[in-house]
């Protein structure tokens, strides 16, 4: 198991729509095990495949929470509930940053095990439910700081042009 290189913003990498997982393979597992490696040793709680540089469908979670341990797979959200909730989000290809980002409060997501592409389904509520669908907009090139209104955007924007100039 080895530690990964974590991309940081504004790689191209972090915006691009990932490609879906065809092959379920050693080089799979590998590539779960060292993500696990990369987002403890990291602090996070999360981690998708574009932050360490690799354009696939592919997310590892550990909320430390029972039933919060994850190694997903071409994961797709079925339902989100219409109830929201805003909580402090940051993010390893984002260091430093945080800002207060609202998100449905449950999700129900499909998926498949990394190990050897059984379907799965996943009902989530809380901490696991909020990791996922962030760790799930990663796939998507998405980054927490685009749901940012105006003002919490600008309070961040001399960090990420300091990124940018990197």
């Amino acid at each position: 198991m080895s530690r990964l290189q974590i991309v940081t913003y504004p790689a191209p990498v972090l915006r691009k729509k990932s490609r879906s997982i065809k092959k379920f393979d050693e080089s799979v597992q590998q590539l779960v095990e060292d993500m696990f490696r990369t987002m403890f040793e990291g602090g996070g709680v999360g981690l998708a495949a574009p932050q360490v540089g690799k354009s696939k469908r592919l997310i590892v979670i550990d909320t430390m929470e029972p039933g919060g341990r994850l190694a997903l797979a071409n994961p797709k959200i079925l339902w989100i509930s219409k109830e929201v909730e805003p909580f402090n989000e940051g993010c390893l290809s984002l260091p430093g940053l945080e800002s207060e980002v609202s998100r449905p409060k449950e999700v129900r997501v499909r998926a498949q095990r990394p190990g050897d592409g059984e379907i799965i389904t996943i009902s989530a509520d809380g901490l696991l439910a909020r990791v996922l669908q962030h760790e799930m907009d990663h796939l998507e090139g998405i980054l927490f700081i685009d749901y940012l209104n105006d003002e919490a955007r600008s309070s961040l924007e001399p960090a990420l042009r300091e990124m940018e100039a990197a």
